[in-house]
């Protein structure tokens, strides 16, 4: 069993801790119990697995705090906790995880406000972050520049949108919804050429819907629901041929007609 490199065992219905001899099995690259039973809490002989590239507990029952030598993951690219009963504060020591590419770890309980943490980690391009439906306290101005997908819906984000979102020109797609985030689109939005979805639904933001976001061609979902914005939409929208789901508030303009792809439209 030393030399075991993998282990699947998903979808399933197993139940109680994992083993401790797991934790010291280690030429593991990849761990993935996912959507099981799984209970207990993960130990610092976490830390033994050096070599391991991809670590899924999603979807078990999983609590406790997380060990500070998690940062002994050095070869980590995937880490999805997601869906269990983690808590407390969330371990500086994921600050050192530099190879981190895919990072999810929504519907927990942790406790601490760790953004700071994700501002200092160098995320390769195209870095993938899942943190929603955490509540918490999180300035939206700390943007991380690499990222290819931000999921940040249903926390506490507070403040307005810098214009130096515009500088991630990596990101593909971009959730904020069910947040606290308040002023106006800016601008610099058209920067982002990549952009496929953008989600800002259930907030404070307020103003007019840039004419700006209509360059970002490749858009598929645009949602701005629930909001304070006034005036009309774009009347250049019918640029978004690709778009399959648009949920706004306003008039709609004519040339909208034209949008072929369009498969939803919620306009109230």
């Amino acid at each position: 069993m030393k030399k075991l490199g993998f282990l699947y065992r998903f979808t399933n219905q197993i139940s109680g801790s994992i083993p401790p001899a797991i934790w010291h099995l280690i030429d593991f690259t990849e761990l993935d119990p996912s959507d099981n039973l799984l209970d207990g809490s993960l130990p610092s002989s976490i830390g033994n697995l050096t070599k391991l590239t991809m670590l899924n507990l999603f979807g078990n029952k999983l609590t406790g705090t997380l060990p500070v030598e998690i940062a002994n993951l050095k070869s980590i690219v995937t880490i999805d906790l997601s869906e269990n009963r983690f808590q407390g504060p969330f371990p500086s020591s994921i600050s050192h995880l530099r190879s981190l590419g895919l990072f999810y770890i929504f519907s927990n309980n942790f406790s601490e406000i760790f953004h700071w943490i994700l501002a200092k980690i160098s995320f390769h391009p195209n870095t993938h972050i899942w943190i929603s439906r955490l509540r918490l306290q999180i300035n939206i101005g700390e943007l991380i520049p690499n990222l290819g997908t931000l999921l940040l819906s249903n926390n506490r984000v507070k403040g307005t949108i810098p214009t130096s979102i515009g500088s991630m020109m990596n990101l593909g797609v971009l959730s904020l919804s069910k947040n606290e985030l308040t002023g106006v689109l800016p601008a610099s939005l058209r920067n982002l050429v990549g952009l496929r979805s953008l989600r800002m639904a259930n907030n404070m933001l307020q103003g007019v819907i840039p004419e700006e976001l209509t360059r970002l061609i490749g858009f598929v979902v645009f949602n701005l629901s629930r909001n304070h914005f006034r005036g009309k939409i774009p009347e250049n929208i019918d640029r978004l041929q690709e778009l399959e789901s648009l949920d706004l508030s306003s008039g709609i303009p004519p040339s909208m007609s034209s949008m072929a792809f369009l498969s939803y439209l919620n306009l109230s």
